[in-house]
């Protein structure tokens, strides 16, 4: 199985989505049931979020993760709620 990770710009896009929404973390945080603390790290990519955290996340802002092999960057899946 090839090896995955999280880029850093999860983090980066994460903060721009929940901007865009014009919410504090705090907010977000209230809204998927993480701390403001949480929401935070996850953004500045001092820490992942848990597979059910990320569903979360991708749920509330309906959209879906691309699974990337880490030594090709090919698109090897996707990580999307129904």
């Amino acid at each position: 199985m090839p090896k995955t990770y999280i880029p850093t710009t999860v983090g980066i896009t994460l903060k721009k989505l929940r901007l865009d929404k014009d919410l504090t973390s705090r907010r977000l945080g209230e809204k998927l049931d993480i701390s403001r603390e949480m929401s935070v790290a996850i953004e500045n990519n001092r820490t992942n979020p848990s597979l059910h955290t990320l569903i979360h996340i991708l749920d509330f802002y309906n959209c879906e993760l691309l699974v990337v092999n880490k030594d090709t960057e090919e698109i090897i899946g996707t990580l999307k709620t129904i």
